[in-house]
């Protein structure tokens, strides 16, 4: 297996999601993280290709954070009340609000 080029975080307290698309909203919470993408358990399946906004709850913060992304893969999860979980790549990594988000990542 290749090597990861950067580091996943798993937070260290429950980060609440919310997970939009044009169609519907879903609950989750948030697996693991990085500057590359994200990998949330959710009460709803996504497919490879769905474009979806994140509300991402991080501790200390008034207000979710919101970021795009788009679903790389899903699957089913064995964790109860959160049935699935799927992977986010971020699609811009070079923006200030992308500068704003990796802050906000190390803090977890």
């Amino acid at each position: 297996m290749p090597e990861r080029s950067v580091v996943r975080i798993i937070p260290r307290r429950p980060i609440r999601v919310e997970l939009m698309t044009a169609d519907c909203a879903a609950q989750g919470t948030l697996a693991n993280i990085s500057e590359l993408g994200v990998c949330v358990w959710t009460d709803r399946i996504f497919k490879a290709g769905d474009i979806v906004v994140l509300g991402l709850g991080f501790p200390g913060e008034k207000e979710p954070f919101q970021a795009a992304g788009c679903v790389v893969w899903s699957d089913q999860s064995e964790i109860v009340g959160r049935p699935f979980r799927c992977g986010l790549r971020w699609p811009d990594t070079t923006s200030s609000h992308h500068e704003m988000l990796k802050t906000l990542i190390a803090r977890c």
